[in-house]
């Protein structure tokens, strides 16, 4: 995915046609790693925002936040 070096119009929806003529970063890259969204109970999703409360163990728990894997486990290679 390319690196941007300008922002989407606040109240915008990112999409590939709003973002497709921003100026680039060339030669750079950045790894993304997308999951879907953890639920509650209730199946809403859970954010991080409105979990502020938790402790970062529990954040990781809930899978709210995930930690980076571990370099040398081969989790980076295409």
């Amino acid at each position: 995915m390319p690196i941007y070096y300008s922002r989407v119009p606040p109240g915008t929806d990112i999409k590939k046609e709003i973002i497709q003529d921003l100026p680039k970063i060339f030669t750079s890259t950045v790894l993304i790693r997308a999951f879907k969204a953890p639920t509650g109970p209730d199946t809403a999703v859970m954010s991080l925002e409105e979990n502020r409360h938790l402790e970062e163990s529990e954040l990781v728990a809930k899978k709210i936040l995930r930690e980076a894997p571990v370099y040398s486990t081969g989790a980076y290679n295409n």
